[in-house]
């Protein structure tokens, strides 16, 4: 997803329309967009300190989470996942 589009929030991390979503990233690619929408955050209220606007903005949990849980998410399935 094009810089130029990340806004606030969940719907500032994906484009429902071309289905376009920040999150599938590297490590890397997911604290500069942390960063990225706490600096925009700022923009918008001065009045939140970096510190919470980082904290508001984090989803390296959730998304780190929704892997772990991957293998229990699809074993009700008849999808498996195989190691390369």
């Amino acid at each position: 997803m094009p810089k130029s589009e990340i806004g606030i929030g969940n719907d500032g991390r994906q484009n429902k329309l071309t289905k376009w979503h920040a999150c599938i990233t590297t490590f890397e690619g997911l604290i500069k967009l942390r960063e990225l929408q706490a600096e925009k955050m700022r923009e918008e209220n001065s009045e939140i300190s970096i510190e919470a606007a980082i904290r508001k903005a984090d989803t390296i949990w959730y998304d780190y989470n929704l892997m772990d849980e991957l293998p229990a998410r699809l074993a009700p399935s008849d999808r498996v996942l195989i190691r390369r």
